[in-house]
């Protein structure tokens, strides 16, 4: 209650506000004094200069700051640029309505639902809200539906300060600031604020001059450090993306000219899999993260394949949301490490014909190329993506819809039986072989009661280190473990030769109960299991690598045919066997930072962004007989 004295004292300072009678106090001085200021048009004046302040401590509170952080924030650079910006929509909002009152009023709604907002995301993903995520508010509001609302003690306290600041506002009359000729003179002046902020902020040097940057690694010491709307802010600057520095389509020729595409013809003889991709929703291996303690095995299945099975750790760039990302750097084979932080390259960048896993199997000779993703069918934007990634068909939940639902979404188990159904259908009219690409949904977030509870066959022993969610998600992978043991036991008796790759696109994001992380360097984050299995005879082997790189891997461990693109990447991977949004591992066994200036593969990494480049940005110059067959 201790926490509450301070919000409720500034509503009942609000409500005294209200009921002073300001007229007869202005009259009573006007008495005294001889004269009076209109007090009504004072105190909108003060409140409307006070709202950015205002504004700024709001949307603090809702992350749960301290006051004493927030005054050491404010009298710091951090502040300042907290305070320019926060005015700058003040000015903004008046410049719409012409009233000192609303244009106040508006500034403060609008800031408390961007702290409420972010609150809300911070909760669900763990990390905040960034510009990338406007440009998925279609997904975003279908997965949003998926999660269980609870206000905590920082974000009521701070909608009190709303409601006690926008209170003290309604009760005051509104009335005309300016006329026609001086909001035009503000006009320019607005023009010119905004002009000067974009020169400095987006387009200039002064946030890379104050060291002002975002964390890839912990983005939400950036909200905490800077501030929300200023993080914000920052964030804008980092969504385009730039041309490479010196790149020429020449140095992709050169390249092209060490690493030759194979030709799509396949040889005499040579062994044609099928080739089943999995990507597993929220699938991670939580005991060998650590500090996970069970009744029982969680992957006891997954665990014990060894015999022709390639297997490992899978670094991806994402944690906790965003699916579509290691779905991208999988299918691609580039890296989340060369667009602005949480961007989604399926909304924002893939305008046109994309090469991909799946050209490079059709180019060979395969069929089906089925995409089974079983949610909303433009997630992502996936019906618009998948044709340009070379898919012929997009299976999403219309599907399923007399299916049985587990943790109110269609099931891994319903997934696998629609791929063993398309299999056979397949068989019947064609003997080419056969390619399909699964992303399951039955582990999404969230994990409590109202999302639909599963029997906690497995329980935590040490239930005290973590949150409640947990047992329900480590229960959830147990069923994926189960049903993805009947989908191997089912193509270990198919005939033909069949190659399933299986992996999770990022960990969950909640962390052991007294906030600690887990593992021994953030990387850790983001590592989740993968394997390749076959039902034939493969050399087996025990690999570590980034999710970039699985899909090049993929073809040369069944023996395909490869780009010159994939067979840059397994050359890459040698030097940098770890590539992601998040960072890099050389050979050499050190994590560097994306823009270390001194790292010894900094020319590898530079030519990795021009390969990348031209493949996405440049398509137009796209060397294609790189990225393609012969």
């Amino acid at each position: 209650m201790k926490k509450m004295i301070l919000p409720t004292m500034a509503l009942l300072l609000a409500v005294i506000f209200v009921l002073i009678p300001w007229k007869k106090v202005e009259e009573w001085i006007r008495r005294k004094c001889g004269r009076c200021p209109d007090l009504n048009r004072l105190l909108t004046r003060l409140l409307f200069l006070a709202s950015p302040l205002a504004s700024y401590y709001i949307v603090w509170v809702y992350s749960g700051y301290t006051s004493s952080g927030f005054v050491s924030r404010l009298l710091g650079i951090w502040g300042f640029c907290n305070l320019i910006l926060y005015g700058s929509l003040l000015w903004l909002f008046y410049l719409l309505c012409n009233r000192a009152k609303y244009a106040a009023m508006m500034l403060t709604i609008a800031s408390s639902v961007l702290g409420l907002a972010n609150y809300f995301v911070m909760s669900f993903r763990g990390t905040p809200i960034l510009i990338a995520d406007f440009m998925s508010l279609g997904t975003a509001a279908d997965v949003a539906s998926g999660y269980h609302y609870v206000l905590n003690v920082a974000s009521a306290k701070a909608l009190m300060y709303t409601a006690a600041f926008c209170i003290m506002l309604v009760s005051l009359k509104s009335y005309r600031w300016l006329g026609w000729k001086k909001r035009i003179v503000v006009l320019i002046g607005f023009v010119c604020i905004f002009c000067g902020l974009n020169a400095q902020f987006f387009s200039g040097k002064y946030f890379k001059t104050n060291k002002i940057k975002l964390s890839v690694w912990n983005p939400e010491w950036n909200y905490n450090k800077l501030g929300a709307l200023l993080s914000l802010t920052i964030s804008y600057s980092y969504y385009h993306v730039e041309k490479p520095d010196d790149y020429s389509v020449k140095k992709i020729e050169a390249l092209a000219d060490e690493f030759v595409s194979d030709k799509a013809e396949t040889s005499e003889g040579q062994i044609q899999p099928n080739v089943i991709a999995i990507m597993n929703e929220t699938f991670a291996d939580m005991e060998a993260i650590g500090r996970v303690e069970t009744s029982e095995e969680i992957l006891p299945f997954f665990n014990s394949l060894t015999e022709n099975t390639v297997r490992g750790g899978l670094y991806v760039s994402i944690r906790g949301s965003m699916t579509a990302n290691s779905e991208f750097e999988f299918l691609t084979g580039c890296s989340m490490a060369f667009f602005p932080f949480r961007s989604i390259p399926y909304n924002n960048y893939i305008k046109s014909e994309l090469p991909s896993l799946t050209t490079t199997l059709k180019d060979q000779g395969y069929g089906g190329n089925i995409a089974l993703h079983p949610g909303e069918k433009n997630s992502w934007s996936r019906d618009r993506v998948y044709p340009m990634l070379g898919f012929e068909k997009h299976v999403a939940k219309e599907a399923f819809e007399d299916t049985t639902l587990v943790h109110n979404y269609v099931s891994d188990e319903a997934g696998y039986e629609y791929l063993e159904n398309a299999y056979e259908e397949y068989r019947k009219d064609s003997e080419k072989p056969f390619y399909f690409f699964n992303v399951t949904i039955q582990n999404h977030a969230g994990y409590e009661v109202k999302d639909g509870l599963v029997e906690a066959k497995i329980t935590l022993e040490n239930k005290e280190e973590w949150s409640e969610e947990m047992e329900q998600y480590i229960n959830l992978l147990k069923i994926s473990d189960d049903a993805f043991k009947e989908l191997i036991g089912y193509f270990s008796k198919v005939e033909e030769p069949t190659v399933i790759v299986m992996f999770g696109d990022h960990q969950p994001k909640f962390l052991p109960a007294d906030g600690a992380s887990y593992g021994t360097a953030p990387i850790e984050r983001y590592r989740v299991p993968y394997l390749i299995w076959a039902n034939y005879d493969i050399e087996e082997e025990t690999k570590d690598m980034s999710v970039n790189y699985l899909s090049s891997y993929l073809l040369k461990t069944v023996k395909a045919q490869m780009t010159g693109y994939d067979k840059y990447l397994l050359n890459l991977q040698k030097e940098i066997p770890i590539f992601t949004a998040n960072g890099y591992m050389g050979a050499d066994g050190v994590i560097y930072e994306l823009n270390d200036e001194s790292s010894p593969y900094k020319p590898l990494v530079d030519q990795y962004r021009m390969v990348q480049w031209n493949n996405i940005f440049d398509a137009e110059h796209r060397l294609d007989e790189f990225f393609y067959l012969q």
